[in-house]
């Protein structure tokens, strides 16, 4: 599931919508967070993650998005805004909710963020100078 291919999803007719938001637009809007998930929520419990790669096991979905960029860290910010991206209600997300947590699971088990890190900075609005 790692290795899903955003614009294979895309060509399906499953790709992302102009809702999709970024990582620092969730930051910046707890009050747009889909129910069931909270701020406080462990980002570990929330993706099924045995292995943190070195983040700390409390690590909350909103400390998640206000890490620094670069590999794991980088995944897991990202992985938050999929993750509120695919359970909004006005979102046609590349993924559904069960499989990005699949996806960022098997990411962090394997230690491997690409191609999953590229897909979602792209699924979540931004751009791939990579």
């Amino acid at each position: 599931m790692a290795s899903t291919d955003h614009q294979t999803e895309r060509r399906r007719g499953k790709g992302p919508v102009d809702t999709a938001r970024s990582p620092a637009y969730w930051q910046t809007h707890p009050e747009q967070w889909p129910a069931p998930v909270r701020p406080r929520d462990r980002f570990f419990a929330r993706f099924s993650v045995v292995n943190t790669q070195g983040l700390p096991r409390s690590l909350t979905l909103e400390q998640a998005l206000a890490l620094e960029l670069g590999g794991h860290h980088d995944l897991a910010r990202q992985a938050v805004a999929g993750l509120l991206n695919s359970m909004h209600p006005d979102s046609d997300y590349w993924l559904s909710p069960q499989r990005l947590v699949t996806a960022v699971s098997e990411a962090f088990e394997q230690g491997s963020v690409q191609p999953l890190l590229r897909n979602l900075v792209v699924a979540n609005g931004g751009t791939v100078a990579w």
